[in-house]
């Protein structure tokens, strides 16, 4: 069928595209018009507005199906006048499909037009065939493709500004608006998006990629579709590449299988496909949902050793940031330094690596990125770099921003921390314009460690906090993980140690899933965690892991910065010779870095000059309290009685809950209920002064006690120079499995939290949470076990789940099923018999049937 009328098409109004208007119109003799692109390309939208302009339609037939003869396509159209200007449309012109002999006659028919009379074959494809460059070089055809079509950064502006008064701030949006890349649907999408949308950006919204799945990839072949999912991990469609990462692909098949859809792929200079880039994202993201991330790491891997081995070093950097190697990462970069000039690595900074990947942010990844790259190297792409950023700001360019924050990470590397705050702070101004919550956080987080280096800790706490909140929001897993060793540091030197601890353990998670290299900072504050703990065996322990790590991946100042931690366990423990050793290791490997080479040269100073550093956390009578089992306490091995009981629940209350802060009016509250106000708070300071000359007999000042310590008007036990079970235990409980390490924390729990207090109300909610955070790392082990076949191991530390809570079914069903895995038939039917005669005799519930399931090849016989 054919759709045939002398009317405009009905179409959204764009706006007019006078450029195109004049390049319509530039040929008094032409004959013939070819507009060829993709859909969405607004060939519809040019014609319709032109017209409006120019009324000179003849006659607009829409081909829905082939015409294979000439006389076929004459009989569709109109008469053409001798006199008056007249056009005749042809659309979707792919469908003019002639043999040599009627496309003889069609050319004919063409050249002989009259002068008033232009034909417009408007479609994805040119037809096949036409001698169209000659009638370009006659000035009788003219063609416009896709690259005509696309709006010019300019055009776009005056779109948005003037037809659709909207101005577009957000960097994200931005962005997403330049991957578009003039695609005239597409910002017509966007504006309609934007304008509905009420949080997130456009990326975040289903409008243009149903319009890709529906418009495009739906009646796609399933190879090629998965070839497009397979394409959006490169950033060139190079065919030497494609057939050794796929030998068994028809590479040219499949890219001229999409080929007719233009606004998808287009050539560059060197005539080889690219996708564009707005496209990628989506079939990225799409391979994402179908593959999984691991997968996708998989594959970015892959191909990083695959353009390593065609010495296509900086695709391969981008192929192994993106999936994770961090060893190749520092590896490829190792070469690219052999081989190139400095210069070349201004690519990386401005923005190639994440137009190789689209799961590249070096907004994210910088830190270590710039962490491999040497420090001399380093220093000579300032000046370039400074050259770019100058021309950026004069263009209010969006990537302003994220090459100052680069300039300033350069800086920090340098030592040079006063350029490094003052460019950070301009990239964090601009990143607030523009709206860039990946950029804040990461400048933020950075405005925390000068301000920390420079001693203004608490400038370092506002921003670590902001950072902190920003990342933990939008799960930005790299800044998390910098900002938290922060914490820890700053933790560290407020003396709140258990903090500090739990902040660099966070870190070292995270550092497993986004930065592999930089476990090495918050190994080495767990190190520091151990010295303030007078443990320095276990400090030295970690010390070394962060050595070891910091050689794996050969980065400086990570080896500089764990040898100086080596070396402060050693100076402690009085063996001077290593602890220099080390120390002037970590003053050699920072040598380009101005400010931390004169800051190990202090320390070293220091250790050359002292037999041994003093330990400002040397301890002087070890107490140590059990709150699990038996109460008890005592100093030296010297047991403790109290005189007086409310001194005694002060201190278990404060103990029992060693983490957090109390007023003296939440205590009184917990402690003395039913007791006048002045009375109560005269009892409370009785009990708390004999409280503290108990523990410290020779305690001259209540505020002194290093126990008991009241800060902000606040009240906390401080557990440096204590030893409780419960901080013990939870040491365990954060642990891996382990048969010894299961075993501690059996034996440490037994009853349970203070048993001999079952009635004290501020003792009750405390008591369920150890209990359920110890049940609940009871049946984590046991899945551990279990994965591994070490069933018998699996049921005990279920079997211990159930001396707690022994009338929960689950639990029963989960001891006996692990007993049959373990072949033990005859526990594991008295379980189940012991199990069936409780809830029958006590509860009078019938459980039979469920255990019978887990029997299903010797039928146990129950005794009644």
């Amino acid at each position: 069928m054919y759709n045939l009328s002398k009317a405009i098409p009905v179409t959204d109004y764009i706006m007019p595209r006078e450029r195109l208007f004049t390049l319509l119109q530039s040929y008094e003799q032409k004959r013939v018009v070819f507009l060829t692109a993709g859909n969405g390309y607004g060939k519809t939208a040019l014609l319709t507005s032109f017209f409006q302009k120019h009324p000179c339609l003849a006659s607009w037939i829409t081909l829905t199906q082939p015409i294979c003869s000439f006389d076929e396509l004459r009989a569709l159209l109109p008469p053409l006048s001798t006199g008056k200007e007249g056009w005749i449309v042809i659309d979707q012109s792919e469908n003019v499909q002639l043999d040599a002999s009627n496309l003889d006659d069609l050319i004919l028919w063409i050249e002989q037009l009259p002068p008033a009379a232009t034909i417009v074959f408007s479609g994805r494809t040119q037809p096949i065939g036409l001698p169209i460059s000659r009638w370009k070089m006659q000035r009788i055809a003219i063609a416009i493709d896709k690259a005509e079509l696309a709006f010019t950064k300019e055009e776009a502006a005056e779109l948005f500004h003037s037809h659709y008064q909207f101005t577009i701030t957000n960097y994200a949006d931005k962005r997403l608006l330049e991957d578009m890349e003039g695609w005239p649907a597409g910002l017509a999408l966007f504006h309609e998006a934007m304008a509905k949308k009420t949080s997130g950006t456009f990326s975040s919204r289903t409008d243009l990629y149903q319009y890709v799945a529906n418009e495009i990839i739906a009646d796609l072949p399933d190879d090629v579709r998965t070839f497009l999912l397979h394409a959006s991990l490169f950033r060139d469609l190079d065919e030497i590449v494609l057939s050794s990462y796929q030998p068994n692909w028809p590479v040219q098949e499949y890219i001229q299988a999409i080929g007719h859809t233009h606004l998808m792929f287009s050539p560059n200079q060197t005539n080889v496909y690219r996708l564009n880039e707005l496209f990628r994202k989506f079939f990225y993201q799409m391979a994402e949902q179908e593959w999984g991330k691991n997968e996708i790491k998989k594959r970015h891997h892959q191909l990083a050793k695959l353009y390593r081995d065609h010495y296509r070093f900086l695709e391969a950097l981008s192929q192994a940031v993106a999936a994770g190697e961090d060893e190749l990462v520092i590896a490829i970069i190792m070469e690219m330094t052999e081989r190139y000039e400095p210069s070349s690595f201004l690519q990386v900074l401005d923005g190639y690596l994440e137009q190789v990947s689209p799961s590249v942010h070096l907004a994210e990844i910088s830190l270590f990125l710039f962490r491999c790259i040497p420090t001399s190297l380093l220093g000579q792409l300032i000046e370039p770099l400074r050259s770019i950023i100058d021309r950026c700001e004069v263009e209010n360019s969006p990537a302003y921003g994220e090459l100052c924050h680069r300039l300033a990470t350069i800086y920090f590397f340098q030592g040079e921390l006063q350029q490094a705050l003052e460019f950070s702070t301009i990239s964090l101004t601009f990143s607030m314009k523009q709206q860039d919550e990946r950029m804040i956080a990461l400048n933020l987080s950075k405005l925390a460690k000068i301000h920390r280096f420079f001693g203004n800790h608490e400038q370092s706490v506002s921003y670590t906090r902001q950072a902190l909140a920003k990342a933990d929001l939008f799960g930005f897993q790299h800044t998390q993980m910098h900002t938290l060793w922060n914490a820890a540091e700053l933790s560290m030197d407020e003396g709140d140690l258990e903090k500090a601890r739990r902040f660099a353990e966070q870190a070292i998670q995270l550092s497993t899933q986004c930065d592999k290299a930089s476990i090495v900072y918050p190994m080495c504050t767990m190190s520091r965690y151990y010295r303030k703990q007078s443990n320095l065996q276990e400090a030295l322990h970690w010390a070394n892991l962060a050595i070891d790590h910091a050689n794996r991946y050969s980065i400086q100042s990570d080896q500089g910065w764990s040898r100086s931690a080596a070396a402060r366990c050693y100076a402690e423990l009085g063996e001077i010779e290593k602890a220099q050793d080390l120390m002037k290791q970590a003053v050699h490997l920072f040598l380009e870095n101005r400010h931390f080479h004169a800051y190990y040269l202090r320390k070293l100073k220091a250790i050359s000059s002292s037999s041994r550093l003093p330990n400002r956390d040397e301890k002087t009578g070890k107490l140590k309290i059990r709150l699990f089992g038996p109460f008890s306490i005592e100093i030296d091995g010297k047991p403790i009685r109290f005189r007086r009981q409310t001194s005694l629940r002060i201190l278990l209350l404060l103990v029992s809950n060693y983490e957090r802060r109390w007023s003296k009016e939440e205590l009184i509250g917990l402690l003395s209920p039913d007791e006048p106000e002045e009375a109560a708070s005269n009892q409370f300071y009785v009990a708390l002064s004999i409280l503290r000359k108990q523990l410290e007999p020779g305690l001259k000042k209540g505020r002194d006690s290093k126990f008991i310590v009241y800060q902000d008007s606040l009240y906390s036990f401080q557990l440096e120079e204590a030893e409780v079970d419960m901080k013990t235990l939870k040491e365990l409980m954060a642990k891996p499995y382990s048969k010894e390490t299961a075993a501690k924390a059996i034996e440490l729990y037994q009853n349970g939290l203070l048993p001999e207090y079952p009635y004290e109300d501020w003792l009750s909610d405390n008591r369920t949470i150890v209990q359920e955070q110890f049940m609940k790392t009871l049946q984590a082990w046991s899945a551990q076990c279990e994965e591994v076949g070490k069933f018998e191991e699996a049921a005990n530390m279920i079997k211990t789940i159930l001396t707690l809570e022994p009338y929960d079914e689950r639990f029963h069903l989960q001891y006996v099923q692990l007993l049959i895995k373990s072949k033990q038939p005859g526990k594991s039917r008295k379980a189940a018999n012991q199990a069936i005669e409780l809830f029958e005799n006590e509860l009078g519930i019938t459980v039979r049937p469920q255990f019978e399931l887990l029997f299903s090849d010797d039928k146990l016989q129950y005794s009644s």
